[in-house]
């Protein structure tokens, strides 16, 4: 969130102590060398904040820090989101406890499916909803909170002003809750796939789409299955004709 300038304040470390574990499974074997913008405990700059709800995918929120720091220094709040189990290795909780990794929580998604691509679509697109859901739960959670002035961040919250974004899972539930929930304004959807018919996926207000050229989706489909992205070529042209439309 936006702070009170301090000279004085020292950064936080990059990942608190529950979190290196990430950090090795990933093979950030040095992430207490890795520097930060941000102030733990700062006192939030005068004024009201538009809000932002990030859903990740996989990944802890501090691993999106160089983001979301970057969106804090333009002025935005910024409520980043553990969906449980499906953080790799494990989910920390508030008073750390770990919940550890389960596949069924990504719906398989990270090894190659040999299932048929509907199913796929349903299992996938159902882990969107659950994660859209928690999108709304945590917004409905914000105004609980700004009501009863229960956190030093209350006074800081502008709830008139709220977006939805995410990465991967994570941005197409971003566009779900927008779907569902009018109070966000707007959605951005940073390399995730909907899992949906496309007549499923309008969205009348601002939304971004941020794509990368992944190689299974630009090249041949051959030379995709043979990388082992896909188990066949009908899979992987079934599954773009899908996320290109």
């Amino acid at each position: 969130y936006p702070a009170v300038d301090d000279a004085a304040a020292r950064p936080a470390r990059y990942l608190p102590r529950g979190f290196l574990l990430h950090a090795l499974a990933f093979g950030v074997a040095r992430a207490r060398r890795i520097r930060t913008h941000s102030v733990e405990g700062a006192a939030p700059a005068p004024g009201r904040h538009p809000v932002l709800l990030f859903s990740p995918a996989g990944w802890a929120p501090y691993f999106y820090g160089a983001a979301l720091e970057e969106l804090a220094s333009h002025g935005y709040v910024v409520v980043a989101l553990q969906h449980p189990a499906e953080m790799v290795p494990c989910t920390v909780r508030a008073d750390g406890r770990r919940t550890w990794f389960r596949s069924r929580a990504v719906a398989g998604a990270l090894s190659v499916s040999k299932r048929p691509h509907d199913q796929d679509v349903r299992d996938r697109g159902a882990v969107v909803d659950v994660k859209a859901d928690d999108l709304i739960a945590t917004l409905d959670q914000l105004h609980a909170l700004v009501a009863e002035r229960r956190d030093p961040l209350a006074d800081a919250l502008d709830l008139s002003r709220v977006g939805a974004f995410g990465h991967s899972f994570g941005g197409g539930a971003a566009i779900v809750a927008s779907q569902r929930d009018d109070r966000f304004l707007a959605a951005a959807n940073l390399d995730g796939a909907m899992w949906r018919a496309p007549a499923g996926c309008r969205l009348h207000r601002p939304l971004l789409l941020l794509l990368a050229e992944h190689p299974e989706m630009v090249g041949a489909c051959t030379d995709a299955v043979r990388d082992g992205f896909y188990s066949s070529v009908d899979w992987c042209e079934t599954d773009r004709a899908l996320h290109r439309a």
